[in-house]
């Protein structure tokens, strides 16, 4: 799951994305027009919001062959997210292989620290 549109919308409470796409041209798997990139990619639409650090947690693996790390380094700029918004691991590939139980923990904090009722 990417940041969507949902982002632009600040009555969306939380936005937990897993992957770092922010440029379609940078996905290495797609051949888009530049129309429909400029529609779907993140970084069109992605905004700085005050209460961002309160909605707003990512994570990406540093080895994700996918997606390029520097994604995640320029959402993180845009948006002015502290480190408490992003989660790094170095290895795991696009599928967070052998971090997943540590994901979880990680996002439930986030939403408890962040008084989102959790089931």
């Amino acid at each position: 799951m990417t940041l969507t549109k949902e982002i632009l919308d600040e009555r969306a409470k939380v936005l937990i994305s897993l992957c770092a796409r922010y440029d379609y041209h940078t996905y290495t798997g797609l051949k888009l027009s530049e129309e429909v990139i400029h529609e779907i990619s993140p970084r069109y639409y992605i905004k700085e919001y005050p209460n961002n650090k309160n909605r707003i947690l990512i994570a990406h693996c540093r080895d994700d062959k996918i997606i390029p790390f520097s994604n995640l380094v320029q959402i993180q700029q845009k948006l002015q997210l502290s480190d408490d918004n992003v989660i790094i691991y170095d290895s795991g590939g696009h599928s967070f292989k052998g971090d997943k139980s540590d994901l979880f923990t990680r996002i439930l904090k986030f939403l408890r620290n962040n008084e989102v009722d959790i089931l």
